[in-house]
């Protein structure tokens, strides 16, 4: 299959889906409890295949992932509900990007992993979706399970080829949900350029926010600190419940802040992951010398990180950024999907969370908009579009 009928294939879903009845009746498809119980439904199916079938471990981990997910992003499907993101298709009341990431398992089972990746990015652009990837993620997952289930069943038929189909597909079950894990990243360390520039880098390439604290949040003041670090948190929260990996640059120097982070991170059911930038010449990088002695007192004063790995910024940036990922994404970047429909897409999710109704610029309820004709972005060749 080519990329061109993919992106048609893209775009017509998008249509289809612009033109399908809505309707805001979160037990016909689209809640996370129903979601809930369709995963739990293939669960118990695909038990008495354990071992014979498919891996038990691996499906084990995929349960675990599958259901952490789902308990901390009710907010999540909420706005997603809010928002009149359910379409009705023949099988019922879905989300429009489960209704994608069910033609994107397709051409996973074709081995055509990047094509997947491509038709979830032009459907969302056509469809102006702003789902987070790990959503995305998630329902591929889905529904490469439930063809785990399907396969399973087919081997008790006597189907010949049924179970070498059951374990890739468990394995494109797990690779997505491990690459849709939803987590609060901590970037701190001395507060110098290169661990903001570390930061973003990382954060572009996740395609996730960024939160930076005003002046690096290496206040002479703790009590002012205080503040800061509880502000960066609360917005931190908000974000991994709306299903976004979120990237935070700030010292983190004092033992406080970084316990309510993880407290957080474990109540939303986000993994928390921690790194320590520095080298050797960071403390005399671009700072006045009031700003550095607060910041190496709070160091000194502090308990050795937990889990912390250290990143030296002092290199190459792109190996800096390459041992970052590798923290944040430990089975591989390969399936990072970056894409994003436009700058605002947050913002909208956000507010659609906290009960509104409006556009991004606060001009009264969104409208769903047809899907244009003209390319996203430009056509095939406006790449960084995708990325």
């Amino acid at each position: 299959m080519t990329a061109e009928a993919v992106q048609a294939a893209a775009r017509h879903m998008a249509a289809m889906h612009a033109d399908a009845p809505r309707r805001l009746r979160a037990h016909e498809g689209g809640s996370r409890d129903a979601l809930l119980a369709r995963w739990r439904a293939g669960f118990d199916q695909v038990l008495p295949f354990h071992g014979e079938v498919v891996d038990a471990a691996e499906v084990t981990e995929i349960q675990l992932l599958a259901l952490r997910f789902l308990a901390g992003r009710e907010a999540l499907f909420d706005a997603r509900i809010a928002m009149g993101r359910l379409v009705a298709d023949g099988a019922g009341v879905v989300d429009g990007v489960d209704d994608a990431a069910r033609l994107a398992t397709g051409l996973e089972r074709l081995n055509a992993s990047a094509l997947a990746e491509r038709f979830v990015g032009w459907y969302s652009e056509y469809a102006d979706d702003p789902a987070p990837p790990s959503l995305r993620h998630h329902y591929v997952a889905f529904h490469a399970f439930d063809q785990v289930r399907a396969a399973c069943l087919r081997v008790r038929r006597g189907d010949p080829v049924a179970a070498a189909e059951a374990r890739v597909l468990t394995g494109v079950a797990l690779r997505h949900l491990r690459a849709g894990t939803v987590s609060m990243v901590l970037v701190g360390g001395v507060p110098d350029g290169s661990r903001s520039r570390l930061a973003g880098a990382l954060a572009e390439r996740l395609g996730s926010p960024l939160l930076s604290s005003p002046g690096g949040s290496h206040a002479h003041d703790l009590w002012a600190a205080n503040g800061v670090y509880a502000s960066l948190l609360d917005q931190a929260r908000q974000y991994v419940r709306l299903g976004e990996t979120v990237v935070m640059d700030a010292s983190w120097a004092v033992p406080s802040h970084r316990e309510e982070a993880a407290a957080i991170a474990a109540f939303e059911r986000a993994d928390l992951v921690t790194m320590r930038c520095g080298h050797e010449n960071a403390e005399r990088n671009g700072h006045d010398d009031g700003v550095r002695t607060a910041y190496l007192h709070a160091v000194g004063a502090s308990r050795p990180w937990p889990g912390e790995t250290v990143v030296d910024t002092g290199g190459p940036s792109h190996v800096a950024l390459d041992r970052a990922l590798g923290l944040v994404r430990p089975f591989g970047v390969a399936d990072v999907w970056r894409h994003r429909t436009r700058t605002t897409s947050i913002s909208r999710m956000n507010g659609h969370a906290a009960g509104g109704t409006s556009d991004a610029a606060g001009r009264g309820p969104a409208r769903r908009r047809r899907p244009s004709r003209r390319p996203p972005g430009g056509g095939l060749n406006a790449q960084e579009r995708l990325e």
